[in-house]
This record gives C-alpha cells, sequence and structure tokens, in this order.
C-alpha cells in the first residue's frame, strides 16, 4: 500500500469525531478514484492506527450510457470481493435549459447522496488535486467571486451526516500508480473523453499545456483555493454582523443596505440569499437590485427575478423568495373538505379546517365551503366590525405583501364570502367562546404575508 495515501488517510479518519462506530460511506463510481478510495479504506479496516469503522459503498446509475447498469453490476461485485455491502440508486437526469447535462447531473447525484446518508455518517468522495485545478478554471471562465474560487471544500454538512474529500492532497497521477501497483481493475467512461464537456475540454486540451509550463499548477492553485475559502469565511463574518442590522428572515431593510459601502452591500445580499437555500444571481442581476431597486420611489413595487428566486421590494424593504412563494395557486376553486390539508399551490400553499378553539375560528354550520381567490369588488364585514369593508381596503390597511394578495384564500359559504385565510372571519360567522367550531390553519409557501 502506497504509505502516503494511507498515512494520509489514516490521520484524517482517526480524527473524525464519531459517537461510537465510524460510519463510513463511499461514492463509488466504478472509476479509478473512487476505486482507489474504496480499496484503501477496505484495506484499513484491520489497521492498528484506525478505530474500527462500518464501510459501505453508495452507486448512483444515471442511466446516461448504454452501459450504466453494466457498470452498476460491475461496481457490485467489486464489492462482494472486497467484503463491503453496496447499494445503487437510478435517477432520471432532468436536463433544462437553465441547466447542462453535466450540472443536472450532478444535482441529481448529490440529491441521493443528501438522502441517503444516515445521521452522523461520512460520506467519502475520491476528488483529486487535479479535480480540484479543474474546478477553480471553471470557476474562473464562469466569473466567479471567492466563493467559488474556493472550489471544492474538504469537509461540508450533508443531510444527516458530513462530507469529506480525503484525496484532496493527492494528484491523478499518485492514485493511476496506486491502481497499477495493487492490479485494481476500473471503469473508463467513454464520455470522460468527450471534449463537448467543460470539464473534459479542460483535462484534455488545456491542463496538458498548462502542466508543460507549470508542473506544479495543481498545487499551487490548491493553494489558491484555500486562500479564496478563508476570504469567503471572512466575508460571511463581517455579512453577519451587517445583517443584525439589516435582516431578518428574508427581509432587508433598505435604508440600512443605503448605509453600507457598495461591497458590503453585494456581500450582504450574497449571504442573505444563500441563507434562504437560494440560487446566486448573474452578476447584472445582483447590480440591478442594488442599482434600481434600491433607489426606486417609495410607492414603487420593483421586481427583478432569476430561475428559482425573486426578489421584490414594498414599504421600505427587499424580500428575497424563492419563485414558490410568488407563484399563482394551482386553479381558481377548491372544495375545502374538514380534517384533510388542502394543497392550493403556488404562494398560497396550504389550507386546513381543524377542530379546536384557537386562532380564526368558524362556526361547525359553516361548511361545506369552497376556498376562491381574489378576482376584485369582494367585501366582507370583519367580525366586531361595524361596517362592511372592500377587500382591496383590508388588504392595504393590513400591509398584506402586494404579490400575496392574489394567493389569499377566500373562503365562501355559496356564494357568501365568510373568511380570508386566517386573517378574518366575517362578522356572524366566528364561533364564539366555548362554541364548537374549526379553526383555519393556513401555511403559505412564503414566511411573510404582510409587512412588518
Amino acid at each position: 500500500m502506497n504509505p502516503d495515501l494511507q498515512q494520509s488517510l489514516v490521520g484524517q479518519l482517526a480524527a473524525l469525531p464519531s459517537a461510537g462506530a465510524l460510519r463510513v460511506c463511499v461514492a463509488y463510481s466504478g472509476g479509478l478514484d473512487s476505486t482507489v478510495l474504496l480499496h484503501l479504506l477496505a484495506g484499513l479496516r484491520e489497521q492498528s492506527g484506525v478505530p474500527g469503522f462500518e464501510l459501505r459503498a453508495l452507486h448512483v446509475n444515471h442511466g446516461l450510457s448504454d452501459y450504466a447498469d453494466e457498470w452498476e453490476a460491475e461496481c457490485a461485485a467489486s464489492c462482494r470481493r472486497l467484503d463491503v455491502p453496496f447499494t445503487a440508486f437510478g435517477v432520471e437526469v432532468a436536463r433544462t435549459d437553465e441547466m447542462g447535462l453535466e450540472a443536472a447531473a450532478r444535482e441529481s447525484r448529490y440529491a441521493v447522496f443528501e438522502q441517503s446518508l444516515e445521521d452522523g455518517e461520512y460520506l467519502l468522495l475520491a476528488q483529486h488535486q487535479d479535480d480540484q485545478l479543474e474546478t477553480v478554471l471553471l470557476q474562473l471562465m464562469r466569473g466567479a467571486g471567492v466563493k467559488g474560487l474556493a472550489a471544492m471544500p474538504a469537509e461540508a454538512a450533508l443531510g444527516a451526516g458530513r462530507l469529506l474529500r480525503p484525496l484532496l492532497e493527492c494528484s491523478r497521477q499518485d492514485l493511476a500508480v496506486y491502481g497499477e501497483q495493487h492490479g485494481l481493475q476500473w471503469i473508463d467512461d467513454p464520455s470522460n473523453f468527450d471534449t463537448g464537456f467543460d470539464r473534459n475540454f479542460l483535462r484534455h486540451e488545456v491542463l496538458p499545456v498548462l502542466k508543460r509550463r507549470w508542473p506544479s499548477a495543481a498545487l499551487t492553485t490548491a493553494r489558491s483555493a484555500r486562500w479564496c475559502a478563508e476570504a469567503d469565511a471572512l466575508c460571511a463574518a463581517l455579512a453577519e454582523t451587517d445583517a443584525a442590522d439589516v435582516l431578518q428572515g428574508r427581509r432587508l431593510s433598505v435604508a440600512g443596505l443605503l448605509a453600507l459601502a457598495p461591497a458590503r452591500q453585494r456581500n450582504l445580499l450574497r449571504y442573505a440569499i444563500t441563507s434562504a437555500g437560494l440560487a446566486l444571481p448573474p452578476e447584472t442581476r445582483l447590480q440591478e437590485v442594488l442599482g434600481s431597486m434600491l433607489v426606486a420611489a417609495e410607492d414603487a413595487a420593483p421586481v427583478v427575478d432569476w430561475p428559482g428566486v425573486s426578489v421584490r421590494r414594498y414599504r421600505g424593504e427587499l424580500f428575497v423568495l424563492p419563485q414558490a412563494a410568488v407563484a399563482a395557486p394551482s386553479a381558481d376553486r377548491f372544495e375545502l373538505p374538514a380534517d384533510e390539508r388542502l394543497n392550493l399551490g403556488g404562494a398560497a400553499g396550504s389550507l386546513q379546517l381543524t377542530a379546536g378553539d384557537s386562532g380564526l375560528r368558524l362556526r361547525l354550520n359553516a361548511l361545506p365551503l369552497t376556498v376562491r381567490f381574489r378576482e376584485g369588488g369582494e367585501r366582507l364585514r370583519p367580525a366586531g366590525g361595524d361596517n362592511s369593508r372592500s377587500l382591496k381596503n383590508l388588504l392595504q390597511e393590513g400591509g398584506v405583501l402586494p404579490w400575496m394578495r392574489g394567493a389569499l384564500p377566500l373562503l365562501y359559504a355559496g356564494d357568501e364570502l365568510i373568511a380570508i385565510a386566517d386573517i378574518w372571519v366575517a362578522e356572524g360567522w366566528q364561533a364564539a367562546a366555548g362554541e364548537a367550531g374549526y379553526t383555519v390553519d393556513w401555511r403559505p409557501a412564503g414566511e411573510v404575508v404582510a409587512a412588518a
């Protein structure tokens, strides 16, 4: 066994915190890199320098090659020879206009990883120093900042466990030598030689030229990636400081943003977007948000969208939202059953009537009900109010966000409007104290319905 590879892996495994046995799962494609990693780990199970650990292999069958099922069978056979438990998952790779085949396959693969990882388990990926070099160059070509140029972290949270890349300090050549020394067999996917894919173009056309001029390119680029990771951590720390006065949930104070220098505005906005689990925008969209949106008139309601995300302004605040939180309901009208959650779709989320005595409560004789949405001209006299009010007026006074006004579920008994979501109930339709009734439980897709 290559002593450098072995000792590096022993040291990394020994340093991992674990409750009881160390549980390790290898992402096993059957290629050179993951074959070497699996063989190394299988050989370490009996080593005195490594605490006892449970090892398994996870294979994702993307179904993109005519040989995909054959490769899955070869991986299963390799695991049987090494006495390593093997699990395979088939996925459908959904390619879209916004996402190329490489990115779509990666997204499908990581979704399996996240769902399959058990509590406290470590998922080990076999990406190495040359992969890191390719990733940095790809990010450079995309105009990435320090977060992108930090490339692949050695460790990260994933699902219920942790993701590790223990071979990032090893070169592809190191792994090839190890594989040949131990007589390992691995799968050579023909698509890895298709230079129509960006990563393959770099690997076969660009990197050989770079390495002839700069033989240590992978090593030095990995160092730069670590420095970028440090810079990204500092940016995150600064954003957390700025967020204390400017960011609340998914809302940013316009006045608070304007009080920051432009670089800190950009840093905080990126932080707000990623903290919400949303995709960062192209630079042009980011500049739109921090340009025209911040200086828009007070009564304006500008919108900036990119795939999966919508940023909107209302009453001195920017709202960073997933597209689902601004999408239209899936139908114009629904029958509303009792004690069963009804999915309304889009920003309307879901609604349920449950027997109970808290929140907004309707009399039991309100059933059966239908759910409809705003068309214009609706009126309601709120319980305890003296007069009938237009829905438009109620929504404005209540500060309901403009994009939520068409998503508020309106509850009708016949053709009479008797309640608006879980906000207002009509006079005469509310359950009195001690009277049996139904609680309206509305769960919109977004976390905010009305302005602060």
